[in-house]
């Protein structure tokens, strides 16, 4: 513990504790989800005016053209939300760290940026929590494409560590549903697993994190 007065050891937690609630309260990324929300809602309309106009041939046709857009957009909103979790992350470690160094004593459950995840309820049997793998769906749909083969077999001998952390994440995304070359579409899918139906209603997910975030504050509160 470095020599400090008590008034310095205050304010330095004090200031520590701030960032954490700026955090917390910045609302950046539910006005972000709120973008997003309108061109998938575009696309739901077009679908529906195509449905409507009896032209099922033509209908299909709108459809296959918009879906690649609205999986990418749908994947979009998951590193958004990804943008709100790191920030809250890095502000619990930065108040645990320096708690650690000011007080020896850290917030239980700050310990790391997974400690820091996995704080709230599991979301139904997953065994995670919603923000987990809201975070792990974000890091899917970033490095997908960098993915070797591998990662989707079972681990093998002397394997790189990067197989094996890419391999972690696939095996959580596969819990909502998440497939290789899935002709079904993995992001909308996703959405269907957290309950985002129709997919315009993304805000739903900004609001889950927001609470997630509450959660983390008040236990910064309670337990330093």
């Amino acid at each position: 513990m470095r020599p400090y007065n008590e008034v310095a050891l205050v304010a330095a937690i004090d200031f520590s504790v701030r960032l954490l609630r700026y955090a917390v309260e910045d609302d950046t990324v539910t006005r972000l989800m709120d973008d997003l929300a309108r061109p998938i809602r575009r696309f739901e309309e077009i679908c529906e005016e195509a449905e409507q106009s009896g032209d099922q041939d033509g209908a299909l046709g709108v459809y296959a053209e918009e879906v690649d857009y609205l999986e990418d957009l749908i994947g979009a909103s998951f590193v958004v939300l990804q943008t709100k979790i790191r920030r809250v992350c890095s502000s619990a470690l930065s108040l645990n760290e320096e708690l650690m160094t000011l007080i020896d004593r850290g917030v239980p459950g700050f310990e790391d940026q997974r400690a820091v995840l996995s704080l709230g309820d599991k979301y139904g049997s997953t065994g995670s929590t919603l923000v987990e793998l809201i975070w792990d769906i974000g890091n899917y749909f970033k490095h997908r494409d960098e993915w070797p083969p591998e990662v989707w077999d079972e681990e093998a001998k002397g394997e790189k560590r990067s197989i094996k952390n890419a391999r972690t994440t696939r095996k959580s995304v596969e819990r909502v549903g998440i497939v290789w070359n899935s002709t079904a579409g993995n992001m909308r899918t996703a959405y269907e697993f957290l309950g985002v139906m129709p997919y315009s209603r993304c805000g739903k997910l900004a609001e889950a994190v927001q609470r997630w975030a509450g959660y983390v504050q008040n236990h910064a509160q309670t337990n330093s």
